[in-house]
C-alpha cells in the first residue's frame, strides 16, 4: 500500500505525541524513548516510568530520560510538578520521595 512505512520509521502519536519506531512487519510499533532506554539500560522494571528531563516527548535522547517509580510520578502529579522546569526535575522527585517517607511515617510504618 501507499502508506506503508518500513521496519525502522519513526511517526509522533496523535493521541499522546510520544515518538513512535516501527520494529517489525506488518504493524509493530514501539515508544522510542523506552527503545532509547532498554538500549543503555535494559528492560524498564515493572512500577517504573520513564520521565521527559525537558518535558518534551519527541526528545528521546538518553541524557534525557530520568527512570521513576510509578508511586514517585502520582505522587509528583499530586503536587502539581509533573511539568516542571529541567533544571527542578531532581529537586522535584527528591520532594516526592521525602512526601512519601513523611506519609509512611505519619501511618505509622517507621521502616522508612
Amino acid at each position: 500500500p501507499l502508506n506503508h512505512k518500513p521496519v525502522g520509521s519513526e511517526r509522533i502519536d496523535n493521541k499522546d505525541g510520544f515518538v513512535m519506531v516501527k520494529v517489525s512487519e506488518p504493524r509493530t510499533w514501539r515508544l522510542k524513548h523506552i527503545i532509547e532506554w532498554e538500549k543503555h539500560h535494559g528492560k524498564v522494571p515493572e512500577s517504573h516510568k520513564i520521565w521527559f528531563i525537558d518535558n518534551d516527548r519527541t526528545n528521546c535522547d538518553i541524557s534525557n530520560l530520568m527512570l521513576v517509580t510509578t508511586a514517585e510520578h502520582a505522587v509528583v502529579n499530586k503536587m502539581g510538578l509533573g511539568r516542571a522546569h529541567a533544571d527542578a526535575k531532581e529537586t522535584v522527585l527528591l520532594l516526592a520521595r521525602i512526601k512519601m517517607a513523611s506519609t509512611k511515617r505519619l501511618k505509622g510504618d517507621h521502616h522508612v
